[in-house]
């Protein structure tokens, strides 16, 4: 279906704009996945994609009626962001609420998650006593937005939680508790009032938690992890940009994270530049303003709170994408929901990751548990290359990855060095089959192969 063809014309009003953009969703009809859903994508035929985790792909239909509204608010711009974007961004809003288990008016579009993040972290009053605490599987994004919020004078310390994997999630959490209660301690401090008594002053420990690390793509205990951070009196961010369309289920309201962010874009088929920031009632106060301030062209019919206003639109970001969520979930839903999506995806990333495991005579990262093996596993598999640890990391061993598998391959997956070994993140996609890991599979074969002879190694001590 070509957009051009499938678009009315777009200057009769709001009412009309949305019967077009229903009658476009609902042109994707229910399809069998695997290869065959490469039809409700615009994905290149000629390429495989197994890295859908960084950049997400967005659905034909999902694009076709963003670009419905696009050409609407292209008609009259003025009308639009004046009176019709903040009814609109409400609606997405109750969408996207309803999905998550929480009020409306607790959930505000960003641009991104470190746009989220860094909103949350430039709005706590910092003191030389308080902590930072992420793991050392954090983005690499976020860690600079940590980095740079703990420096210079009367600043927060940053402390790293490092992750020995492959661990359960059990072991997790126990390790998480016992580094936890040690930086509780660390944090009182003793300061002199000049009085015949002294003032105890605790530091704040503000714990960046990852639903779903990034490199290596593991799924974490969190909302035990949260759960944990309450009983410390930490202070829980939610990492969650790899949530929104991998997890299923989720019910913010029973697990009470003090903030949450997730991306919109890479897992639940929206345009990006479309991310939620969760901030419970409790903490509204508290932001005062986000990484830019709103705009505040008032619109007919609405009094939202002072939280909400300042995050319906910085002046800077398209107007479109935010709304798009709605129409991202309701193709999800159309073509089978979240629980048929998920459950194929995440088989699907077991099943593949064992594949290419036997394939390139390697492993796949697990869970220390066997009982409860895949416990690790989302929708994202993290497999072992057949690449020796002598085989130092570079920005050269990066781009050649990246060349081969585009240029000569036509598949892509992210490769990472983690714990002395090189490993691979695979991302299964509703669009993919067990046949795409394998091709992967034989393609690292022969990468590995020509990086064995040409790559530069580590010394040897003689």
């Amino acid at each position: 279906m070509s957009t051009s063809s499938a678009l009315p014309y777009l200057g009769k009003g709001a009412e009309e704009v949305d019967t077009s953009i229903l009658q476009v969703l609902e042109t994707a009809l229910p399809n069998t996945f695997g290869n065959a859903a490469r039809s409700l994508f615009m994905l290149d035929e000629e390429y495989t994609n197994l890295n859908h985790g960084s950049f997400g792909a967005v659905p034909r239909a999902v694009h076709e009626a963003s670009d419905v509204l696009a050409r609407y608010i292209e008609c009259n711009p003025d009308r639009y962001i004046r009176q019709e974007h903040t009814a609109r961004i409400d609606t997405a809003r109750a969408v996207i609420a309803n999905h998550i288990g929480v009020d409306r008016d607790t959930c505000v579009f960003v641009p991104g998650v470190a746009a989220g993040i860094a909103t949350v972290l430039r709005n706590f009053q910092w003191t030389s006593q308080d902590i930072i605490l992420c793991t050392d599987t954090i983005y690499d994004t976020i860690s600079s937005i940590v980095k740079e919020t703990c420096k210079g004078e009367n600043r927060p310390q940053r402390s790293v939680f490092a992750l020995n994997l492959p661990l359960s999630h059990s072991s997790i959490l126990v390790q998480f508790r016992q580094h936890l209660e040690s930086l509780k301690n660390q944090v009182q401090l003793t300061v002199p009032t000049g009085t015949d008594s002294d003032t105890t002053i605790a530091g704040k420990i503000i714990v960046i938690v990852e639903s779903i690390a990034s490199s290596p793509g593991i799924l974490m205990p969190w909302q035990e992890m949260v759960q944990i951070c309450r009983s410390q009196n930490a202070w829980s961010v939610v990492d969650a940009a790899h949530s929104l369309g991998q997890e299923r289920d989720l019910n913010l309201n029973a697990v009470d994270p003090d903030f949450w962010i997730s991306n919109g874009a890479k897992w639940c088929y929206a345009k990006r530049g479309c991310a939620i920031l969760y901030v419970p009632f409790r903490n509204q106060d508290m932001i005062t303003s986000g990484v830019l301030p709103g705009l505040t062209y008032k619109s007919p019919g609405i009094s939202p709170t002072r939280f909400v206003w300042q995050f319906y639109w910085s002046g800077l970001m398209d107007p479109v994408p935010p709304v798009s969520i709605a129409y991202a979930l309701k193709f999800r839903q159309h073509i089978g929901g979240e629980i048929m999506i998920q459950k194929y995806c995440h088989e699907l990333a077991m099943e593949g990751g064992r594949r290419m495991a036997e394939i390139m005579n390697t492993s796949v990262l697990d869970s220390t548990d066997f009982e409860n093996s895949g416990e690790l596993i989302a929708n994202m598999v993290n497999v072992e290359l057949p690449l020796s640890s002598t085989t130092m990391p570079s920005d050269e061993i990066y781009l050649l990855f990246s060349q081969e598998l585009f240029e000569t391959y036509k598949i892509f997956s992210t490769c990472f060095f983690w714990q002395k070994k090189w490993w691979t993140r695979v991302s299964a996609q509703i669009y993919n089959e067990v046949g795409d890991f394998e091709r992967l599979a034989n393609a690292f074969l022969d990468i590995c192969d020509k990086f064995t002879s040409t790559a530069p190694t580590k010394p040897q001590c003689s």
